[in-house]
């Protein structure tokens, strides 16, 4: 009888490897979501694999009511269910601090004013902005990010917004 519970239990070195994997797993970050997800998940299925591979018979389906009696006979089970909840959850935490920080960017681009630094690297800024609010799915047309830069500079640039404008009449 003790052979057939060490038969249902995954062995405590490939848990140990399984959680090694999760340990060396780079600090998520709003850049490697999807990537870290995927290496998480990995580590727990293949020891589910190595345990499906080492049994040599098949279990019975379980069924719901039974469902917490089989996640305490197998730690691997119980292991990977615990990790999908703890997905899900980071999943949540990730979208509502991706869009709690693509809120901050719009309001800082909306906001911006010339800050005297030089008009070159003030257009970059504002298109730099312009572009970190695609990857968010907040796309503006150039028309509007041009004319809200050009709208934001101050009266000493009029100049510089005429001669654009007329650039802009004549190449049309």
């Amino acid at each position: 009888m003790a052979s057939s519970s060490q038969a249902t239990e995954a062995s405590p070195s490939k848990i140990a490897n399984a959680l090694s994997v999760i340990n060396g797993l780079a600090p998520l970050d709003d850049s490697n979501y999807p990537s870290w997800r995927e290496k998480l998940i990995m580590a727990p299925t293949m020891v589910d694999i190595d345990y499906a591979i080492e049994t040599p018979r098949l279990t019975p389906p379980v069924l719901a009511a039974e469902d917490t009696h089989a996640a305490a006979d197998n730690p691997t089970r119980q292991m990977s269910r615990d990790l999908e909840n703890a997905m899900w959850t980071i999943k949540d935490q990730f979208i509502g601090s991706t869009k709690a920080y693509a809120g901050a960017l719009i309001k800082k681009f909306v906001n911006a004013e010339y800050d005297g630094s030089g008009i070159r690297e003030y257009i970059m800024k504002m298109t730099n902005m312009a572009e970190q609010l695609k990857s968010y799915e907040m796309e503006q047309k150039d028309d509007f990010v041009v004319h809200h830069i050009l709208n934001s500079l101050p009266k000493e640039f009029e100049t510089f917004i005429e001669n654009y404008n007329k650039e802009l009449r004549s190449g049309q």
